[in-house]
């Protein structure tokens, strides 16, 4: 399911509805990881502020692996890449991922199930009204997430934001029209 996209730092912002902030090195972009193991040549990393420690711990570590280009909420010192300061590393890492995948979600529906009980039932009952509806489904789920020609058992009910907006885009790419989705409160 890997995509490995090169693009524009500018041209990401620009695609995302951003303005290009003063400052932002324009460089070639080719992958986005939060969690410094998954980093690659070329890739930004979020150093995002977690409940137990700050990503900044891990800058590091990403830097070495081959991040470009480090956004944080929190300074990072001592790193060999630009360290771009965010206000809200979540939202900017939302943003950019949807742009970087083409924003799937923006050219399907997108049908969320939440609550305490009942959302993988109801998930599932959805999905097969849907299909005998004539649509091309796609389902993010506890137990799994699948669409025509995949199913990837699934480590948690929702996936985080990097790993959702990949899928949506193979989802797309399988021609998934809609997606039904449990969302965990979470």
């Amino acid at each position: 399911m890997e995509i490995h996209l090169m693009i524009s730092l500018h041209q990401l912002f620009l695609r995302a509805g951003l303005p290009v902030p003063a400052g932002l090195p324009d460089l070639q972009v080719s992958g986005i990881a939060a969690d410094s193991r998954k980093v690659g040549q070329g890739d930004l990393f979020f150093a995002l502020h977690g409940f137990r420690t700050d990503g900044t711990c891990f800058a590091a570590d990403a830097v070495r692996r081959g991040a470009a280009l480090i956004f944080s909420e929190h300074p990072v010192p001592d790193i060999e890449v630009p360290v771009f300061p965010v206000e809200n590393s979540r939202r900017m890492l939302a943003l950019l991922a949807a742009a970087y995948y083409g924003d799937p979600a923006s050219r399907m529906q997108v049908v969320g199930i939440t609550g305490t009980n009942g959302k993988t039932t109801t998930s599932h009952m959805l999905e097969a009204v849907f299909q005998e509806a004539g649509r091309r489904t796609g389902l993010v789920g506890t137990v799994h997430y699948r669409w025509p020609g995949s199913t990837v058992e699934a480590e948690r009910t929702t996936p985080d934001i990097l790993e959702l907006q990949e899928m949506l885009s193979a989802m797309r790419r399988a021609g998934v029209d809609l997606v039904v989705m449990e969302v965990s409160s979470h």
